[in-house]
């Protein structure tokens, strides 16, 4: 028969006093008939800032957990990352970002637990002089050892109005974690 998906993720962080991010997460998907639901909590301390050391350097964590209907045990995740990022501009327009860091995660499944550690590398690229529209993307080692996982990226379009404490991000993500078969879905 032919193969029907379909998902959906709906996120949010919110920044806590100077340095603090607190993050949340909920996502659903159903595949053929086979449902799994995630919702995941985080954290972010930021190390380091820009202004004062010339590099942005966060350390965070996040818990998830994920219910998957039929016979399937749940799982919970566990990550903890580290990430430095640097603005490369002129000072006339808005600058690129790039991004380099280092996560570990690991996954309890009812049947057993495995831990992989893995990097990730990411750019923002200014659409527009003032930076309030950009093009982001992410790509990260495998996360998952099974041999048919995928390897995780994301790529987005992000709206962020110049003087406001928030943005809008639309894309599409793989997450080698959850979905070992290797499909994505927008986000």
């Amino acid at each position: 028969g032919d193969a029907s998906s379909n998902s959906y993720v709906v996120s949010g962080a919110v920044g806590q006093a100077d340095k603090v991010e607190l993050n949340s997460e909920l996502a659903r998907s159903n595949s053929d008939g086979y449902d799994q639901t995630l919702l995941a909590v985080g954290a972010k301390y930021q190390l380091l800032r820009q202004q004062e050391k010339g590099l942005d350097v966060a350390f965070g964590g996040r818990y998830a957990h994920v219910d998957n209907n039929a016979d399937d045990p749940s799982a919970k995740i566990y990550s903890l990352y580290l990430a430095g990022t640097k603005d490369f501009g002129s000072g006339k327009r808005a600058s690129v970002k790039a991004t380099l860091g280092v996560r570990w995660d690991r996954v309890d499944f009812g049947y057993g637990t495995e831990s992989k550690t893995s990097v990730y590398g990411g750019v923002q690229v200014p659409l527009t002089s003032t930076g309030d529209v950009s093009v982001i993307g992410e790509l990260q080692s495998k996360n998952y050892d099974d041999p048919d996982a995928a390897v995780p990226y994301a790529l987005g379009l992000r709206w962020s109005p110049v003087g406001k404490s928030f943005n809008i991000t639309a894309g599409i993500n793989r997450d080698g974690i959850y979905v070992p078969d290797g499909s994505a879905y927008f986000v």
